[in-house]
């Protein structure tokens, strides 16, 4: 297969053809943008065209703001946004109809007054990946083609450059079909870009399509790499047994596998534990993994190896009746950077098993002590220089909050402080992920309600360029 690798602006970034092949049946009617995001510059001073093709006669462009113009020129729709002056990052819609048939065309701008680099990106499909140093970040776009036919492309964004480059197919991908969750974990270098497969790891392939085997040990199978080092050398995550029920701990070195030690007795102290446990997300240095217990979703780390139980030590057995309980105490489920750069924070939740109510907790691998906070929500992850972000999300809404490693206060709102401390407006809705170890790069979510429900697509800002 021939390699294709495309460079294109930063500006192309807020939403590269993730709707802009959408053809149903043949005999049907269709229509198709040929961009479906655009971000502009402060000045206004930027013309996008679109090609618009369709064979549902007579299409329109309106514009939902009186800051967006759109005209038609044949063939072309001419978007053009007005200067903006002020420190709102602004966002708005284009919709293009035809007979029946509607597409929208989604457009940002800038604030003058920011200086570093924000980006709306295209609803990913699956996972969203950050190297640590945060130069990069790795996604998949999914576009309906016809019928039941997707296309899947997977891209690389250099966020000190807005270079973003298109990756080759991962060769289990066939034309069409949808068999993977997204990108879990990226290198400094780009050299290893970690791709699941419907809960398996197939492999790590590298920005050049140079592919990695994921070796098991012996006796095991189904790897899933769910983080890895700085530097790639140390991959961690987990693996099914042949002989045992549940998941196992694992780690890679230079890709050398080694099953770390588990829990195998519950809260509870009597009940042998049935689901496993996992390894989530590692310190820079990969000597540090979290992850927690299958059947409580209690929090577990190692330290050089060495397990500590500590979701369980520090937790509770809540009484429902005479013979039942629930556990409760630390908890984390999937994310997989909820640790510090250097490994001495880990953040989770204090609260009861997978639905029940939580607060937002943080642990110090260095003492085993913890500390939680009386809001709603979950730590997501810890910058260098001590800044906790928090995350509120329910099935509708969001709301994303940051403070310390002291939890001095009760936090202030993500938009407030990105207001306060950059001069940025983004608005509510949004809550952050990931943080670089440098802290100078920032990926999170925001919450999107449309007639389907919500989605959360991704965000990226880098606070100094």
């Amino acid at each position: 297969m021939m390699k294709r690798i495309i460079y294109i602006s930063i500006a192309l970034v807020a939403g590269l053809l993730l709707s802009s092949c959408n053809k149903d049946n043949a005999g049907s009617g269709y229509l198709n943008l040929s961009v479906n995001g655009y971000t502009f510059g402060w000045s206004g001073g930027d013309t996008l065209r679109v090609e618009v093709m369709t064979n549902a006669g007579e299409w329109t462009a309106e514009p939902d703001s009186p800051a967006i113009k759109a005209e038609k020129d044949g063939d072309e729709a001419v978007i053009t946004m007005q200067p903006n002056e002020t420190s709102e990052y602004v966002s708005g819609t284009v919709t293009f109809t035809a007979g029946g048939l509607t597409r929208e065309l989604y457009v940002d701008q800038m604030p003058k007054s920011f200086d570093g680099l924000f980006r709306d990106l295209p609803l990913s499909e699956g996972y969203t990946a950050m190297s640590r140093n945060g130069k990069w970040i790795a996604y998949s776009t999914q576009t309906l083609v016809t019928g039941d036919t997707y296309d899947v492309k997977f891209w690389l964004l250099n966020t000190e450059t807005g270079e973003l480059q298109e990756l080759e197919e991962p060769p289990y991908l066939g034309m069409g079909e949808l068999h993977h969750n997204g990108i879990r974990c990226i290198s400094d270098d780009a050299r290893y870009i970690v791709f699941n497969n419907d809960g398996e790891t197939v492999y790590a392939m590298t920005i050049d399509r140079e592919v990695y085997d994921v070796v098991c040990p012996d006796g095991y199978y189904n790897p899933e790499i769910e983080s890895m080092s700085a530097d790639g050398s140390v991959w961690v995550g987990f693996v099914r047994s042949e002989t045992e029920h549940g998941y196992w701990p694992c780690r890679w070195i230079d890709g050398v596998p080694e099953i770390l030690e588990r829990p195998e007795i519950r809260i509870d102290g009597l009940t042998p534990t049935f689901n496993g446990t996992m390894a989530r997300g590692c310190s820079d240095d990969g000597s540090i993994i979290y992850g927690s217990d299958w059947d409580d979703f209690l929090l577990v780390y190692w330290k050089d190896g060495e397990l500590f139980n500590i979701g369980a030590e520090q937790g509770e057995m809540i009484p429902i009746d005479e013979t039942h309980g629930v556990a409760a105490g630390l908890t984390t489920l999937s994310g997989n950077t909820g640790i510090s750069a250097d490994g001495k924070y880990i953040g989770c939740g204090y609260g009861q098993g997978l639905n029940g109510g939580k607060v937002p907790a943080l642990v110090n691998a260095e003492t085993g002590q913890y500390k939680k906070l009386t809001m709603d929500g979950t730590v997501q992850t810890i910058g260098p220089d001590g800044k906790v972000f928090i995350a509120s999300p329910s099935m509708m809404s969001s709301m994303g909050y940051v403070t310390n490693t002291d939890f001095a206060d009760q936090g202030i709102l993500l938009e407030d402080w990105l207001q306060q401390e950059y001069g940025i407006t983004v608005g509510g809705g949004r809550f952050v992920e990931a943080v670089s170890n440098d802290g100078k790069v920032l990926v999170g979510r925001k919450i999107v309600v449309g007639g389907l429900g919500a989605s959360y697509p991704y965000w990226f800002i880098r606070l100094e360029k």
